[in-house]
């Protein structure tokens, strides 16, 4: 097959929108936690010295996968490689990939010129909204506006020289790491909206057939020197997902704190410091109070199995510990937010918010016996929380996920919606001490960015007779018996 292009390589930068976390493959018990002791610490991957990268298999992988579910599925074959007949092992041919994915490595640190960050994480107790016995664990990150050099190199294969479609569509296909694209995500935290990424070109150096003759007959000792610089040449090719962007539904929310929030604090190991200070990044640049998509998250799915769990013990008529109920809620909370088998079809983004006001409150621990003030070290503590007038924040639905469902699951969150205007959840640090009350507005975008809150009495005209169906589903998807 003729092509104009023995060889070409195309370098650039990943920008981490958000916390990106691509582990080890170690498991917790193998790992070495903070004081020298085996602990629940998942860490990402670093060369020897110290330096995070992003494995070549992770973005390769992604790479494919979008390929793949495109327009421009046909190129999939040559770039990525493919089997051909049989089964596997057994008389099974292939043809070899004509690309080549380098690791990538950070060239550039993000907030706070650190390298790598920790996060605690907790599963919540659907039923006290408080954190799981045994679940505290530590996960390592690369901060947002942390960048990664990237190498890719298109190689001739046999007598597959590379065509300039190829090259096209591949720059295209890079395209798709962008922030408006939902499925630009690498690593763990994709439910989450982590490991979010966004592609810059650098260069597009190309190699010809006649220059690479050349080089052979005139034995230049630099075969570099040999390649066309083509960026401003070629043009890349749209790779448009199949099914387009309607595969996500987005729903704009605002958050109205009541009060303080403190959540997912930060906890500084200095002495004379404050013991929690609320969690702020830096973001185009302006410092921003951010409530973690996990949270958000942890907090919604938690809601909804307390929704699930109301229904079905009044149904069922059940004694403690309800365990009919508690298996089918469990069953349809993983139908809308994923296991370990399943990936979650709910999407949620982190709540940014500016004007941040932090206020300080010093605090006396009560003694849990006695009910007095605790005279043991450590009694006095000091935490820095925020008072924020809104955050805005973005969850998406995968229809995808969701296929062969009723709209079972449209009266759940619809419900819990309700009560979060409502007013009626908390979230974070301190809820036993008035912190973290919030309601919601919902949002409606207008000239493609502004965005305005739509009325409560809008909602109600808008959804009032859907909703009857949508919750009518709900009832009866709960009497359906358990698979």
């Amino acid at each position: 097959m003729t092509g104009e292009y023995e060889r070409v390589q195309i370098t650039g930068w990943l920008k981490c929108l958000s916390p990106l976390s691509i582990g080890t493959g170690a498991m917790p018990d193998d790992i070495t936690g903070r004081e020298g002791q085996h602990g629940n610490y998942l860490d990402i991957c670093t060369h020897p010295d110290g330096i995070p990268f992003i494995p070549g298999t992770s973005l390769r992988g992604l790479l494919s996968a979008l390929l793949k579910s495109s327009d421009q599925a046909s190129h999939h074959a040559n770039l990525f490689g493919e089997m051909l007949g049989g089964q596997r092992g057994e008389n099974q041919a292939s043809n070899a990939s004509l690309l080549r994915v380098y690791d990538a490595k950070l060239c550039q640190t993000g907030n706070g010129g650190i390298l790598k960050t920790r996060r605690t994480r907790t599963a919540t107790d659907p039923i006290t909204g408080t954190a799981k016995d045994n679940s505290l664990h530590e996960v390592a990150q690369v901060p947002i506006n942390s960048q990664f050099f990237c190498q890719f190199e298109l190689d001739r294969r046999g007598n597959h020289r590379i065509s300039r479609a190829e090259v096209e569509t591949f720059l295209g296909l890079l395209n798709q790491l962008a922030k408006d694209n939902p499925l630009a995500r690498l690593g763990r935290g994709g439910n989450k909206s982590e490991g979010q990424v966004q592609w810059s070109l650098a260069s597009v150096n190309t190699l010809r057939a006649k220059d690479l003759t050349v080089w052979l007959l005139d034995d230049k000792p630099n075969l570099q020197a040999c390649f066309h610089d083509e960026r401003k040449t070629l043009n890349p090719i749209e790779v448009k997902p199949t099914k387009g962007h309607e595969r996500y539904q987005s729903i704009f929310l605002r958050l109205l704190p009541q009060g303080l929030w403190l959540v997912d604090p930060e906890r500084p190991e200095v002495r004379g410091e404050p013991d929690m200070i609320r969690r702020t990044e830096t973001r185009d640049g302006k410092t921003c109070l951010i409530v973690p998509a996990s949270s958000l998250r942890g907090l919604l799915r938690s809601h909804c199995r307390k929704i699930l769990m109301t229904l079905l013990v009044h149904r069922l008529q059940e004694q403690p510990p309800y365990p009919q109920s508690n298996y089918k809620a469990d069953e349809l909370i993983s139908l809308l937010f994923g296991s370990q088998q399943k990936p979650s079809a709910v999407i949620l983004k982190d709540a940014v918010g500016e004007n941040d006001q932090p206020l300080t409150q010093t605090f006396n621990a009560i003694d849990r016996f006695h009910g007095g003030v605790n005279d043991g070290d450590g009694a006095l503590y000091t935490v820095v929380a925020a008072y924020q007038t809104g955050l805005e924040t973005c969850m998406m639905l995968d229809w995808d996920r969701l296929q062969g469902q009723t709209d079972w699951w449209k009266g759940l969150l619809l419900l819990t919606l309700r009560d979060a205007m409502e007013g009626d959840m908390a979230l974070g640090w301190g809820k036993a001490k008035g912190y973290g009350v919030f309601t919601v507005e919902v949002l409606e975008t207008a000239n493609g960015n502004k965005k305005s809150a739509i009325p409560l009495q809008d909602l109600q005209d808008k959804w009032l007779q859907k909703a009857e169906d949508w919750v009518k589903c709900l009832h009866d998807k709960i009497k359906e018996p358990s698979q």
